[in-house]
């Protein structure tokens, strides 16, 4: 299962304001893991709700499962085949998609709840060492390159080709180390340093070329929505 295009009709600073507004009402129930208790809520109910779910309680309480078994490759039990049952039901011929974009919609979704949850955790942690006060923005896009939720991308080679003097055949598995990628200090100056302040180059960590992650720029807009919440990073406007 695997999402090839950006999803469409969602205004990624919309989500950003949703995923704070929805962070800071969940934090203020005092909850007793207040990271755990946002990390995964938060982005998979905001994507919900812009997707036009309607029971977004079932949809919380699906995506977990079956992530946890679609993303790690793993054997199918039957609890996330049933949840995965309830994904299609929710996102489904209903929800005016194809199976082809429920499909994604729901890929989109898992990676929600692992990767942009796993980002949100990684911000979270990394702020706590950081010198001075920063902008969730830069936060999590200095944590896509020093801690990144996910430590590795794998691709297939297209054509035979050379790279530092080995030849690569087509059709070979390749896996890029995302860590050492985002540390290389012929790029990154002082790369093994947490700094928010950074101006070089875009990171690798969602990919580049044909096949970047489709919802890229929704993560990074849920996640600093749900770490300004988190840090406090902005005041609460009067309702």
């Amino acid at each position: 299962m695997v999402a090839e295009a950006a999803p469409t009709g969602m205004d990624p600073a919309a989500l950003r304001a949703e995923a704070l507004d929805l962070a800071r009402r969940i934090l203020a129930t005092g909850p007793a893991d207040p990271v755990e208790a946002v990390a995964r809520r938060v982005p998979v109910t905001v994507l919900g709700r812009a997707l036009g779910v309607r029971d977004l309680d079932a949809l919380v309480a699906a995506v977990p499962p079956a992530a946890a078994v679609y993303l790690s490759g793993t054997d199918r039990p039957a609890k996330a085949d049933a949840a995965v049952a309830v994904l299609v039901q929710l996102l489904g011929p209903g929800s005016g998609g194809s199976g082809l974009v429920v499909a994604n919609r729901i890929a989109i979704l898992m990676q929600a709840c692992e990767a942009t949850a796993a980002l949100i955790r990684n911000a979270v942690r990394q702020a706590s060492g950081a010198t001075g006060r920063w902008p969730a923005e830069a936060i999590v896009a200095e944590t896509l390159r020093f801690d990144p939720p996910v430590p590795a991308l794998r691709r297939i080679a297209s054509v035979t080709c050379s790279l530092g003097g080995r030849t690569i055949d087509a059709g070979t598995a390749v896996t890029l180390d995302l860590r050492a990628a985002n540390r290389d200090p012929a790029v990154f100056a002082d790369p093994d340093r947490f700094d928010p302040g950074r101006t070089e180059p875009s990171v690798l960590t969602f990919g580049v070329g044909r096949r970047p992650c489709p919802g890229a720029g929704h993560a990074v807009h849920l996640a600093a929505g749900t770490v300004d919440a988190i840090l406090g990073l902005t005041e609460e406007t009067a309702r």
